[in-house]
Parts: C-alpha cells; sequence; structure tokens
C-alpha cells in the first residue's frame, strides 16, 4: 500500500489544495491516538486518487525506528479488509523480534493496526503501545474509529478538489474534526471512568464489593438492571444483581 514506506511524507499526484489541508487533520488524529491509547507511537497512512502519504506522532524519537519496522512489514504483507484482513497485532515478543534494537529489552511493547477504505481511498492507523495500557477491544475500537475519521476527511478532500467545491465546504472538514475529537473524548472518558470504577472497586469490603461495583457501573452507564458474574473454572456465576432484577440463584453456573 502506498504511503506507508518508512519515513515517508506526503505526497501530491494532481491536486495541490486538499494533500496540504488534510495533512494537519490527520496529524491531529495521530496526536489524539496517541494520548488516547497511552501510546508511545502513532502512525496514519493514507491512499486516494489524489494524495498519498502519512503522517506520525512520537513520544520520543526513539520510537520511529520502530514505527518504521512495523510499516515496513504492512508494505509487504498489507492489510486487506475486502478479503476479512482488516487488523494487525504483534505481541511484545513478535514486535521485538521484529524491531531488533529498537526496542529496549526492559519494554513490553505490542502493536496494532486497523485499514479502512472506500472505492477512492484507503486509511491505515498504526499504534505501538504499552502491554496492557488498553485492552484489545478498547484499542481496535479506537483504531476503527480514527481510521473511520480520517477517511471521512480524506473522502471529503477528494470531492472538494475543485476550488469554488473546496472554498464552500470548507467548513465540513471542521466539523468533522470537532465531531471526531468530541467521539474521541467520550470513548476515553468512558475508559476513565470503568477504570476509575474498579479502583474503587478494589477499596470495597470484600461482602458488598460485586454489589457496589454494580452499582457504579450502571451509574456510569446509565444502565436500569445489571448482573455481575465472575469467571470460574470456565464458568461464569453470579456475583451480584440489581434489585430491579429480583431473586436470582446465584449457585448456577453457566458456560460463557
Amino acid at each position: 500500500m502506498a504511503g506507508l514506506g518508512p519515513g515517508s511524507s506526503p505526497a501530491q499526484r494532481s491536486h495541490g489544495g486538499p494533500a496540504e489541508d488534510i495533512r494537519p487533520t490527520l496529524e491531529t488524529f495521530a496526536h489524539l491516538g496517541l494520548g488516547a491509547a497511552s501510546a508511545v507511537a502513532c502512525l496514519v497512512s493514507w491512499h486516494s486518487f489524489g494524495t498519498e502519504g502519512s503522517v506520525r506522532a512520537c513520544a520520543a524519537r526513539r520510537w520511529d525506528m520502530a514505527l518504521d519496522a512495523v510499516a515496513s512489514l504492512l508494505m509487504r504483507q498489507p492489510l486487506n479488509p475486502a478479503e476479512g484482513q482488516p487488523i494487525l497485532r504483534l505481541n511484545a515478543s513478535a514486535l521485538a523480534a521484529l524491531c531488533t534494537n529498537a526496542i529496549p529489552s526492559d519494554e513490553r511493547i505490542e502493536a496494532a493496526a486497523v485499514m479502512s477504505a472506500c472505492e477512492s481511498a484507503d486509511v491505515t492507523v498504526l499504534i505501538l503501545t504499552p502491554l496492557s495500557a488498553r485492552t484489545a477491544g478498547e484499542l481496535e475500537a479506537l483504531l476503527k474509529l480514527i481510521t473511520a475519521s480520517a477517511l471521512s476527511v480524506i473522502v471529503g478532500a477528494e470531492k472538494a478538489s475543485s476550488a469554488g467545491f473546496w472554498r464552500e465546504h470548507s467548513m465540513s472538514t471542521a466539523q468533522e474534526l470537532v465531531k471526531a475529537r468530541s467521539e474521541l473524548s467520550r470513548v476515553l472518558a468512558e475508559y476513565r471512568d470503568l477504570d476509575d470504577a474498579a479502583a474503587q472497586a478494589l477499596r470495597f469490603e470484600a461482602r458488598d464489593r460485586f454489589e457496589r461495583l454494580g452499582v457504579l457501573i450502571a451509574e456510569a452507564g446509565p444502565f436500569e438492571a445489571w448482573i455481575v458474574a465472575v469467571g470460574r473454572n470456565r464458568a461464569l456465576s453470579i456475583a451480584a444483581v440489581s434489585r430491579s432484577i429480583g431473586p436470582v440463584d446465584r449457585s448456577k453456573a453457566r458456560r460463557p
């Protein structure tokens, strides 16, 4: 896929305006990904009929080499949503083997990348994050949100290639950015609420820990009813339920 090479920078194919106008927006997305995922590096790469290139945000320059190594892997083995391959994940061991001497031995870093595409463009977002900084589900949701937002901006820029159209609709890109930033902030706030609820639960008395955890999560939802189940021996057992549900036989364990 074009635009994912090490150290690559946006290249203009035929139009000057859109290529330069979308770059600051995509750089903003890279920085948002860096912060929202508690990551050490984030790269946003795009390819369309009019432009191609990549932008990156790194917590420190030493992460550039590792970012380039994974980007090179994606060049050799590109993601392909049409064939059911929109996501790449590299655990800490695989990433360390790929990035020889680029990652200190005492740091456990993993990589994830997601690609989103349409008829006229595609976007790949690659991120390097400390082990367990985010769950796989959280990281995937965040990457999909960034790729979808970036793709929307790029497609909008392609449609706005004429000078007159670009002037009339320049506000739409800004609105998309504001909307995407707001959505990212909302998702991150939800993650923080869940982290806070888990931290508070550890301080609760053991006898009512799960019930108070359920109340906290329900308030964050908000949810009218809730059940807290605990996994034991590959089965789920009910630890607490909301009063609105009524009595439940907690002795029965169910396979997930």
